[in-house]
């Protein structure tokens, strides 16, 4: 093993110090691309903490807490307590909640949960109900696992703003009210900010934006050869040469997004290669299988391909890594030093969420549908019922007949099913 030194500048080796997690940055494009190497740290024993300029609100989990705390609310609406039980963030996942929500003894304790839940809410608020609440699901445990520290965080720092809320305007549904337009928001206090995990000594991972006028010893920019310039819609938007805004279907206006797109991204770029102070890394790799037979089609879409293209897309990167060599070499005058590092790329567009354009085929459909119109029910359907009510209102097709109903009902049950009577008492009580 070996030990990296820092050294000061105009200093010598008495005067250097190791280098610690703390100086190495890694810049990214995507909460996607994070996320895929903060697992990959992981797995290495290296632990990492995402920095992010973004709102705590704008996070799975404050959505998560929103389901959870509108069901402790309103423990009576059994509606909201399946959402709420539903949340990511539990851990329970579909199937366990499913045999919940299925089970009517099961049922009846957890819902029994939710009323003392709101007991507990009315008495000492939110941080302290939404806290029983992860204990009861066991969410708890799941939150102290170093893989989850960013979401026990997040949970963390929703529930001190969800208190200091109730604190200071009071609790009920106007807390839920505020938590949901707090959600809807695009705007952010510096409370709101997204935490770090920890404030141990760890490998930061920041999005490129997000690391304006920030500066670090170390700057990894690992994915700044992938095509990061993708359009999903097929409804493209960008500006004529004179600055008009463009909306439409054509060629030349989704040239034109993609432009707009690739300028934003060659900027970006160019605040990635200037927040490092001591050490650079770049990777110049080949694509592995996202782009078929073609090793250097995204690398050549990308803002590193940009400025060190290869002649063709059928090349291997290294060329280009060769043309970027040779082109900082003369003017580099023993202020930069490169090395090349060998790595094997194991990246696939499944890994990163890269749309692949190979060929969709649909499976052919052999099951039965049942054509009769009528009504049914979830439960029916989950249960493997195959009945179908047939509504009573249903059209003939011989309207001049008087038509008998199949049984005779007394009371509220005396109106036929169908949808014609579910619309009319719609109406009714929508409009009277």
């Amino acid at each position: 093993s070996g030990q990296c030194l820092m050294l000061d500048d105009d200093s010598d080796d008495s005067e250097s110090r190791p280098l610690k997690r703390g100086d190495i940055a890694l810049l990214v494009n995507s909460h996607g691309e994070a996320k895929l190497l903060k697992t990959a740290l992981l797995d290495l024993g290296v632990a990492s903490l995402t920095q992010s300029r973004e709102s705590i609100y704008q996070e799975l989990e404050a959505y998560d807490i929103w389901l959870i705390l509108r069901a402790i609310l309103e423990p009576t609406n059994q509606r909201y307590f399946e959402a709420a039980l539903l949340a990511q963030i539990n851990g329970l996942g579909y199937r366990k909640a499913y045999e919940v929500i299925n089970d009517e003894a099961t049922l009846q304790q957890w819902i029994a949960k939710f009323h003392e839940l709101n007991e507990l809410f009315l008495k000492l608020g939110p941080l302290v109900a939404l806290t029983r609440w992860f204990n009861l699901i066991g969410a708890t445990q799941s939150f102290m696992q170093l893989d989850n520290d960013r979401q026990a965080t997040n949970v963390t720092q929703l529930l001190e703003l969800l208190q200091e809320d109730y604190a200071l305007f009071g609790g009920g549904l106007k807390l839920l009210s505020r938590l949901e337009r707090s959600i809807a928001s695009e705007e952010s206090s510096d409370e709101s900010l997204i935490r770090l995990e920890s404030d141990e000594d760890r490998v930061k991972i920041i999005t490129i934006h997000s690391s304006k006028g920030l500066e670090y010893p170390v700057v990894i920019v690992p994915f700044a050869w992938r095509d990061s310039v993708i359009l999903k819609d097929s409804l493209f938007s960008g500006h004529d040469d004179e600055g008009n805004a463009l909306l439409g279907f054509s060629g030349e206006i989704k040239e034109s997004q993609k432009q707009g797109l690739l300028d934003e991204k060659l900027r970006l770029f160019y605040v990635a290669l200037t927040r490092a102070s001591r050490h650079l890394v770049l990777y110049f790799i080949d694509a592995n299988k996202p782009r078929g037979t073609d090793p250097s089609a995204a690398y050549n879409n990308s803002p590193l391909g940009w400025y060190f293209p290869t002649a063709s897309d059928s090349d291997s990167v290294s060329l280009a890594h060769t043309n970027f060599t040779k082109a900082l070499t003369p003017i580099n005058e023993g202020c930069i030093r490169l090395e090349n590092c060998t790595v094997e790329n194991a990246l696939t567009a499944s890994d990163t969420n890269e749309v692949s354009e190979q060929e969709r085929i649909s499976r052919a459909f052999d099951g039965k549908v049942d054509q009769r119109m009528g009504t049914s029910s979830f439960s029916m359907i989950t249960r493997g019922y195959s009945v179908v009510l047939k509504d009573d209102d249903e059209p003939t097709g011989n309207e001049d007949q008087t038509r008998q109903p199949a049984h005779i009902l007394e009371g509220r049950h005396a109106l036929a099913r169908g949808a014609n009577i579910g619309n009319a008492l719609h109406n009714v009580m929508e409009f009277t």
